[in-house]
């Protein structure tokens, strides 16, 4: 009688256990965002069709784990790489946006390694904007700060990037947590 009793409680537990869940207490780990700061600003430019393109961006979410900082050591010098990247935390079919930024930062001097930004905006007449660009060697970092207590970073990226013939002005603000990585 107290095995039957057990199962019967132990399948009572489990039914109860799974009704009680929420629709939204479970979500797949590609669906994870956090808010994690801020990488805004604007884009703009004019297409080769005539587009005049003029494109706010606040992206305020990020990928678990991808925003990161990586130390080493070299001739005593002390480097860091900030690895940010950020992207509008709900996916809509009308407009999506990511940035992406790894910067070095040594002596007091931060510099943009590598830069990626893929925007995609559905325009009327069935348009698309898409702007994908890998690598610029034409933005500038201004107004950098490490906070190490804290392990922010903030400041500004200034400059144009080229997306095929197609030139845009960029001006981005950044202020953002890294987490360092423990091995």
């Amino acid at each position: 009688m107290k095995k039957k009793l057990a199962l019967f409680t132990t399948i009572i537990t489990i039914i109860l256990s799974f009704t009680s869940c929420q629709k939204d207490d479970y979500i797949k780990y590609d669906d994870v965002r956090a808010t994690n700061g801020y990488i805004k600003g604007t884009i703009t430019g004019t297409t080769t069709d005539g587009t005049v393109v003029n494109e706010s961006i606040n992206l305020t979410a990020s990928y678990p784990g991808r925003n990161n900082i990586t130390t080493f050591v070299s001739s005593g010098t002390i480097n860091y790489n900030f690895n940010v990247r950020n992207n509008n935390a709900k996916l809509n079919p009308n407009y999506s946006s990511e940035v992406y930024l790894n910067i070095a930062y040594s002596n007091s001097i931060a510099r943009l390694s590598d830069f990626e930004i893929n925007f995609s905006k559905t325009l009327s007449g069935n348009r698309i904007l898409e702007i994908d660009v890998y690598s610029s060697n034409n933005l500038g970092i201004t107004d950098f700060i490490y906070d190490s207590n804290t392990n922010k970073i903030s400041g500004k990226i200034i400059g144009n990037i080229r997306d095929g013939n197609n030139t845009y002005d960029v001006d981005l603000s950044f202020d953002t947590t890294v987490w360092e990585e423990v091995k």
